[in-house]
């Protein structure tokens, strides 16, 4: 099977983190908060939108899981009438 494409195509990634290894090869990643909602017993999930682990606009600290837990819970409310989540 031939693939032929007439035009270059050109898309931006944005890299969230870099590995280095010791033999010298570089891995490049995204690193997310994957929230699912699952039931005992049932085979099938819900995969919710990810919240994806990065240095914040404004911060000099690197973000972590934690953070990006808490980002993802005040952008997802359960209801606006339920009181938040702690």
């Amino acid at each position: 099977m031939e693939l032929n494409i007439s035009r270059p195509r050109r898309f931006t990634v944005v890299i969230v983190a870099i590995g280095l290894h010791l033999n010298g090869s570089t891995t490049y990643y995204h690193a997310a908060v994957t929230p699912v909602l699952v039931a005992p017993g049932r085979p099938q999930l819900i995969s919710l939108e990810p919240e994806f682990i990065t240095t914040q606009d404004g911060q000099d600290k690197q973000d972590c899981e934690n953070a990006a837990a808490k980002r993802w819970i005040a952008a997802h409310p359960r209801d606006p009438k339920d009181p938040p989540v702690t």
